[in-house]
């Protein structure tokens, strides 16, 4: 078995990522306190979806119930395979205690944290981009570095966000953004910060090019211990459009200004989904 689960079994996990996906989806990543894995739990076996309007909205540093339906999607390929669990949704666990919870958070993914790109997905990254389907690494993992070797680019064509990482002068990359709290962290340059990067699901290429499906490297959330102090799962940033950042971090609170902004980006977004990858 690649998770030590069974059917049956009682899930706990602490919510640490949102991602967006096309036509108004979502993803979620967890953290198993009991396992010490990142997990993704998944209500369909054919897709690791949520829609809200049907499935439970969760929120970034809460902690929910699940009942595991299977610990392997037998029809699930790897990478995704090593963090996809099959689960029920069933109660959200006791928030009483998650303001300390968020701050936990970064302490527990600090510990995750790996010093390259490559060390997320043991390095079998192609061309620091994506990895091959089939290949038997993390579809999800933490990367830590100085936030000044963060940058967010804008693509409006394309109603896309880019996160630019620079481990060195030589050594550059470039992954689309899909967390719904897109923004980096306004921290001192020189603080730490986490940044969740997750795999696309198996990519043919726009025009069925790939012989060898990729699952290319996305950004799935940002996390930093001064944010964390700072905020809890219910600030109004958690509630936008129902969706909590799939950012850890949690950025600042957004502005009704901002927020009716972000709300027509949102909407916007499913008019470029066939030009997306799928989460």
């Amino acid at each position: 078995m690649a998770y030590s689960l069974l059917p049956g079994n009682h899930l706990k996990l602490m919510i640490i990522a949102k991602a967006r996906m096309s036509d108004g989806f979502f993803c979620y990543i967890g953290w198993d306190e009991d396992g010490h894995k990142l997990v993704r739990p998944v209500l369909r076996q054919n897709s690791c979806r949520w829609r809200l309007a049907k499935d439970k909205d969760l929120n970034v540093g809460e902690k929910h119930l699940f009942e595991v339906r299977s610990p392997e999607l037998q029809g699930i390929s790897h990478p995704h395979r090593a963090n996809d669990v099959f689960v029920s949704y069933r109660e959200p666990c006791d928030q009483s205690t998650k303001a300390s919870d968020v701050v936990d958070l970064y302490d527990i993914l600090i510990k995750q944290g790996h010093q390259t790109v490559k060390e997320v997905f043991y390095n079998t990254l192609r061309e620091g981009k994506y990895v091959l389907e089939h290949t038997k690494c993390p579809s999800v993992g933490v990367y830590k570095c100085k936030r000044e070797k963060l940058r967010i680019t804008t693509d409006n064509n394309r109603d896309e966000r880019t996160c630019e990482i620079t481990e060195d002068p030589l050594v550059v990359y470039k992954y689309k953004i899909t967390a719904v709290d897109d923004e980096l962290p306004v921290v001192d340059p020189s603080e730490d910060v986490l940044v969740i990067l997750g795999l696309t699901r198996p990519y043919r290429g726009s025009s069925h090019q790939f012989t060898k499906l990729r699952c290319y490297v996305i950004v799935v959330g940002f996390v930093t211990r001064s944010r964390s102090q700072q905020q809890s799962p219910q600030s109004p940033l958690s509630v936008l459009h129902g969706e909590n950042a799939n950012d850890v971090s949690v950025s600042g609170v957004l502005s009704p200004q901002r927020k009716r902004k972000r709300e027509t980006d949102y909407d916007n977004e499913n008019k470029f989904s066939s030009r997306r990858f799928k989460t």
